[in-house]
């Protein structure tokens, strides 16, 4: 809700935090307005059809053409509280809304762009520990990517059909890529990246993806700013 109490809620919630050296993540509020330039203790507005909605969602709201529409739109206003993260994943054949045990729709590499396609300064791993612990490779490629960036370019992309995010932090460049249900190969070009040669550690989606979304591997090469690279998503 936006409505005057609501507002005069979320004000008051800031001003009591931003006092105490708090910080605030307004999970099931409004899309930003700029509160967050007076305190900047707020890290995360909602305002989305976030992750949690896979427990109970039926299968006509999808969620890949979510993901590859609203960084578009919604994250014109601001940051975003997704809380990706999933550990358990579906294709779209055999995605089901399980509420004890959540899916998401898409792959597990899906999941992990999402840490960099969209602006959450205060991002979550969604799913419970055990499975995290379960998957060592994987978590921690995910747990060692920033949650800011000192820059941001979105090299390729079609609204509602896929999306390519570049952010750089500090020296180092990270790039996130997906798609809707549909599979596509994209031809990555580095020519945003200073001359040199750096390494390149990369998660993509497995051989057996479309069949068993949970499929994954991870690559290292070298590239430099006039390498291209085919990722099929």
């Amino acid at each position: 809700r936006d409505d005057q109490t609501a507002i005069e809620m979320v004000e008051r919630l800031a001003a009591c935090t931003a006092k105490h050296h708090l910080i605030l993540d307004l999970h099931g509020i409004y899309k930003p307005h700029g509160l967050n330039r007076t305190y900047p203790n707020i890290l995360n507005y909602e305002s989305v059809f976030g992750m949690e909605e896979c427990r109970w969602t039926e299968a006509k709201n999808d969620m890949p053409l979510y993901d590859v529409t609203f960084p578009y739109i919604r994250m014109m206003a601001g940051q975003v509280d997704f809380t990706p993260g999933a550990m358990r994943n579906g294709t779209r054949d055999n995605w089901k809304a399980i509420y004890t045990k959540p899916i998401s729709m898409g792959t597990r590499c899906h999941q992990a762009a999402c840490y960099i396609v969209q602006d959450s300064p205060f991002t979550m791993l969604a799913d419970t520990p055990t499975n995290y612990e379960a998957d060592e490779p994987y978590t921690r490629y995910i747990a060692s990517l920033p949650v800011v960036f000192d820059k941001t370019i979105v090299p390729q992309g079609e609204i509602g059909k896929y999306i390519v995010t570049a952010r750089k932090k500090g020296n180092d460049w990270y790039v996130g890529g997906q798609s809707n249900w549909d599979e596509r190969t994209l031809t990555l070009k580095f020519d945003f990246l200073p001359n040199g040669d750096y390494e390149a550690i990369v998660l993509k989606d497995g051989i057996n993806a479309n069949h068993d979304a949970e499929d994954y591997k991870i690559e290292k090469s070298v590239i430099n700013q006039k390498s291209e690279m085919k990722i099929h998503l």
